[in-house]
């Protein structure tokens, strides 16, 4: 019998998703942004299989997914959530218009760097003055920093020591600091805990009115 991705063409699996769930109590939209090869698609990858949707899946830069609230205890909610997850590839300095429409809707962004490659972590925290700091200004969507591989840590001088990452998630004022291992399956769980419910908040926010007005609307 062929699995749920197999029954549609290229492992699209936007129309199982639609005929699951037609009107899901709440949508959302998440930015994922990091530098090349720090596991943004694998990440993206595990939030999927921990909806309870299995199969291969092809690298995209736009997945979305429908998430059971009820399977989240810590959560304390019911019904469904489709998810957008948008990955965004930015590079310092390079030409952001092509993303304006994505930035405009975001409930929230998750800024990754790899564990193993400290390098990375400089390159994110420049990538969130772009991203960030020059789009939204001072109305920004809620974020916070993710360092992946936590599993594949050594004591040599290029990994990131958990302190060093904190203080990075202080210092570009993200909402909190993650590890994690979106291969292993380590901490991923806590990391769409909390993505999930940046998601519930903002929608709260429009609910009394409140919504992010754009520092660059062009």
């Amino acid at each position: 019998m062929s699995s749920k991705a197999e029954r549609f063409p290229r492992n699209t699996l936007r129309p199982f998703l639609v005929e699951k769930v037609r009107e899901p109590d709440y949508v959302g939209h998440i930015g994922v942004v990091g530098p090349h090869d720090v596991g943004k698609n694998t990440l993206c990858e595990r939030f999927g299989r921990m909806s309870g949707l299995m199969g291969e899946v092809e690298k995209k830069t736009d997945r979305e997914w429908i998430l059971d609230l009820s399977t989240r205890p810590c959560l304390g909610k019911r019904g469904t959530m489709l998810l957008y997850l948008h990955i965004i590839p930015f590079r310092k300095g390079a030409e952001k218009r092509n993303y304006v429409e994505i930035l405009r809707k975001l409930n929230g962004i998750i800024f990754m760097f790899d564990i193993t490659e400290q390098s990375t972590l400089h390159e994110t925290v420049g990538l969130v003055a772009d991203v960030v700091f020059d789009f939204y200004g001072s109305n920004r969507p809620p974020s916070i920093l993710v360092g992946n591989k936590m599993d594949a840590r050594t004591p040599s001088p290029s990994c990131v020591l958990p302190e060093d990452g904190d203080a990075a998630s202080i210092g570009i004022h993200a909402n909190s600091y993650f590890e994690c291992s979106a291969r292993g399956n380590l901490s991923c769980d806590l990391v769409l805990d909390y993505v999930l419910r940046m998601i519930i908040e903002d929608w709260k926010r429009q609910e009394y009115g409140f919504r992010f007005h754009f520092a660059n609307s062009s």
